[in-house]
């Protein structure tokens, strides 16, 4: 005895090839939305910003975002979190969360995003002897090394770094 599958005999024909291609297409966006997950947001959201780079100094502060050529240092505030010293004789530290609170609508083309410099001291308030991290997320595409305008890739072109 032939063994027929329901969609492809004739009892749903092209409503059951329709449903199929539904189911197919419904889970493809699930798969999809959450590889997306780990890219970067494009310039408009707001919120939490992904970066593209981090280079964190003992006074300065520089990341590099996504852009489409109208984000600047007043599209992001910086929170600031104090947290707890492990004794009262150690530095205060702080935890550092880089949020977008202006959306970039322009639609200039920087696949390396721009760079936003923040000085601790005279923008952020930080002052004397203490230690910080930064909260953001930092993208890592597979497969790319730095490019020649990245920090690393600056940083390699001018200075020789011993292993």
């Amino acid at each position: 005895m032939k063994s027929r599958s329901i969609i492809s005999s004739g009892r749903f024909g092209k409503v059951g090839t329709g449903f199929v291609a539904l189911f197919g297409f419904l889970g493809a966006m699930l798969i999809g939305s959450s590889l997306l997950a780990a890219v970067p947001q494009d310039q408009r959201h707001i919120g939490e910003e992904i970066l593209l780079e981090a280079l964190l100094g003992p006074r300065q502060l520089m990341v590099r975002v996504a852009t489409g050529g109208c984000t600047g240092k007043d599209s992001f505030k910086v929170e600031m979190v104090k947290m707890p010293s492990a004794s009262p004789q150690s530095a205060p530290h702080y935890v550092l969360t880089l949020n977008r609170i202006k959306s970039d609508d322009c639609k200039a083309f920087f696949p390396n995003g721009t760079p936003v410099l923040f000085d601790l001291e005279k923008e952020l308030g930080l002052t004397g002897i203490f230690t910080y991290s930064l909260a953001n997320k930092i993208y890592s595409p597979p497969g790319t090394g730095a490019s020649e305008e990245s920090f690393f890739g600056i940083i390699k072109k001018y200075f020789t770094i011993k292993n």
